[in-house]
């Protein structure tokens, strides 16, 4: 959470007029990463936001970018149990594939099928 951007709280909180307003009117750039290399589709994917997912998607933003431990959108929201999005996602055709990197996560079991399967 250290080091977002007003785009970033806005998508994880699911405020699509807010950030269709910071993308369009103040110029923000929809693709903007924290240190940690998520970008705000990576927050409305990651807290359930799928009109904001939509929106974002619609800037050509790259939906399926891994994060500092190689962790996808995709894989938060599956983790996650979120339904809707994870369908959205794969109608994207975005990588199944890769195990994250972060030690907690690193068991080759945790991939995004596997996580698919326990929660949804």
């Amino acid at each position: 959470m250290l080091n977002w951007t007003a785009l970033h709280w806005a998508a994880s909180i699911g405020r699509t007029d807010m950030v269709r307003f910071f993308v369009e009117e103040g110029g923000m750039n929809p693709g903007v990463t924290t240190p940690n290399g998520e970008t705000p589709l990576f927050m409305a994917a990651m807290y359930n936001r799928l009109e904001t997912l939509e929106y974002l998607i619609s800037t050509n933003v790259n939906f399926d970018k891994r994060g500092i431990f190689r962790i996808s959108p995709m894989m938060w929201s599956a983790h996650n149990g979120h339904v809707e999005v994870v369908k959205r996602l794969l109608e994207l055709d975005v990588d199944l594939n890769g195990v994250p990197s972060i030690s907690i996560l690193r068991d080759p079991s945790f991939s995004i099928l596997s996580v698919s399967i326990q929660k949804l």
